[in-house]
């Protein structure tokens, strides 16, 4: 798991990412706001850990800035999980538009 860690306070970073490492964790640390959106745009991260009070840009803009960038991302969904699932439906009903379907699933559930 690759965590992208925000925080501009030294030794509190120090701490967390040193815990984080001990536990096998890949940690990516920062100190500003700047960094933090750099980061997000160059690497994909399973978490990110946000000092909300960073100075000049602080941890909610990150936040909104990361889930603005992810909403404008195309959605496109496969259900059914593992490919011979897809397949298996795929081959019982061929004429099913299979990747309509699973968008309009994914779009009614989620918006």
């Amino acid at each position: 798991m690759r965590i992208l860690l925000v925080e501009d306070d030294r030794m509190l970073a120090d701490a967390i990412g040193r815990a984080l490492m001990q536990s096998a964790y890949a940690v990516d640390a920062v100190d500003t706001g700047e960094l933090a959106d750099q980061a997000l745009m160059l690497h994909t991260y399973d978490l990110a850990i946000l000092d909300i009070g960073l100075p000049m840009v602080d941890g909610l803009t990150v936040l909104r800035r990361a889930r603005a960038a992810i909403a404008e991302l195309p959605l496109l969904a496969k259900m059914n999980g593992a490919v011979g699932n897809y397949n298996a439906h795929l081959a019982a009903y061929p004429a099913h538009d299979w990747e309509a379907f699973s968008r309009q699933v994914v779009e009614d559930r989620l918006g």
